[in-house]
C-alpha cells in the first residue's frame, strides 16, 4: 500500500520507516528544444529499490511515477532528473535527502 505521495519538485527530505512505500512524481520538463529527447532517471541509496516505474498521464511533459519502497535504514541522497537520450548526460538533477529508520 503506497502511503506517501510526493513530488520531487516540492520536497527536499524524506523520512520514512522500514518497509513503506511510495509514490514520487519526478521533476518535469515540457517537451521543447532542446530538450526533445530526454529520459528520467531516479538513484536510491542502498536500502531502498524502485519497483515501479509509469510515465505521467499527460502529453508533451516528459517525466515519470516512481514507487518506491524503504526495505532497510537507508541515509543519503535520493537522486531524480533527465538525461538527454542522444548525449546521456545530465540535463536536470535534484538530490533529496532520505532517513528511513528502523521506527
Amino acid at each position: 500500500m503506497v502511503v506517501k505521495k510526493e513530488r520531487a519538485v516540492d520536497v527536499d527530505e524524506l523520512r520514512l520507516a522500514v518497509g513503506e512505500r511510495f509514490e514520487l512524481e519526478s521533476l518535469r520538463q515540457n517537451v521543447v528544444p532542446p530538450y526533445v529527447m530526454l529520459t528520467p532517471f531516479v538513484e536510491t541509496p542502498a536500502g531502498m529499490e524502485v519497483e515501479a516505474q509509469q510515465a505521467l498521464p499527460e502529453d508533451g511533459v516528459h517525466g515519470s511515477i516512481y514507487r518506491i519502497r524503504a526495505g532497510a535504514p537507508a541515509h543519503g541522497e535520493l537522486v531524480v532528473g533527465f538525461k538527454d537520450v542522444l548525449s546521456g548526460k545530465v540535463t536536470h538533477r535534484k538530490a533529496i535527502r532520505v532517513d528511513v529508520g528502523d521506527g
